[in-house]
């Protein structure tokens, strides 16, 4: 297997029993946590009143600013180490539709929030806005750190070849301090794939000639040693296809085991909410893929 061929529809032999072992981009994901219930986290947000939030338990919670009633919501939460947690739900009755990601890091008591914002935009209906709070947590009787998390440029000109199944290798390329490529790759379709993926097969052909290289805008943002957030979000391909991309892809990279925990959101393609955890282990690799050469910017704004 390369990242090289991206084989779409071949199921994954599964030895043990008559269905295929899962597919797509949920195998290697962390396992939600329940670690949270009965926690209390007091967030100081940069240009934002305080936020309370109450975990309940390990799907509810309650939220609240300053000054506010409180408010219900269901979450859930994964670990990126061992005190860093990666947490996310919906604002429910918002409109438009708002996600909320919380990291949430009990080592350096620092906390970075992630507003991302679904239609937004009426031209681009499908297109995610996200924008980034950093802060820390405030204690009983303690001053609050002036420390915050950061953008970064460390990961750039860095790539992973991250493998999301026994089928499925894909190249991040690190390529710029504002954007992200994925590695030049064949697909391939394969002879027993279903419908649906023979379907998804055909949205790539038609799409070749009019987005041939993946590139999108991305932040890079460094938590402590070792540990990165980035976001991706499909603004290209939307722009140029209004009914595929738009989503937001939010990485929780964790460079010292090589692994990620990731949030995707966004529409499916049937037109539901996507709101999903994903994962994948990976390796770095030292060769450049063709897609790093290429000039940029390789869809320039009209």
């Amino acid at each position: 297997m390369s990242y090289k061929e991206h084989i779409i529809g071949r199921e994954i032999f599964n030895p043990v029993s008559p269905r295929p072992s899962i597919g797509g981009m949920k195998q290697y994901k962390a396992a939600s946590t329940c670690e949270l219930a009965g926690q209390t986290l007091i967030a100081h947000l940069d240009g934002l009143a305080p936020v309370c939030v109450q975990f309940l338990d390990g799907e509810n919670l309650l939220w609240g600013k300053a000054g506010e009633s409180m408010r219900w919501e269901t979450y859930e939460a994964a670990k990126g180490d061992e005190r860093l947690f990666l947490i996310k739900f919906l604002l429910s009755g918002s409109r438009p539709l708002t996600h909320v990601t919380l990291v949430w890091d009990q080592e350096t008591r620092l906390v970075t929030c992630v507003r991302a914002v679904l239609g937004a935009d009426e031209n681009h209906p499908r297109l995610v806005d996200s924008q980034v709070y950093f802060g820390a947590q405030k204690l009983p009787h303690e001053p609050l750190t002036a420390a915050r998390h950061g953008y970064t440029e460390e990961l750039l000109g860095k790539r992973i070849i991250w493998r999301y199944n026994p089928n499925d290798e894909i190249m991040h390329c690190y390529c710029g301090v504002d954007y992200f490529r994925l590695g030049l790759a064949k697909k391939v379709l394969a002879p027993d794939a279903p419908p649906q993926a023979r379907a998804h097969y055909q949205r790539f052909v038609e799409r070749q000639g009019i987005y041939p290289v993946y590139e999108e805008p991305a932040y890079y943002i460094k938590l402590r040693e070792g540990f990165y957030l980035y976001s991706v979000t499909e603004k290209n391909v939307n722009r140029l296809l209004p009914r595929q991309g738009g989503n937001q892809l939010l990485i929780l990279l964790n460079a010292y085991r090589v692994r990620y925990i990731g949030r995707v959101f966004g529409y499916h393609e049937d037109g539901t909410v996507e709101n999903d955890f994903i994962g994948a282990i990976g390796k770095f690799s030292m060769t450049p893929d063709e897609a790093e050469a290429l000039p940029y910017p390789q869809y320039p704004n009209e």
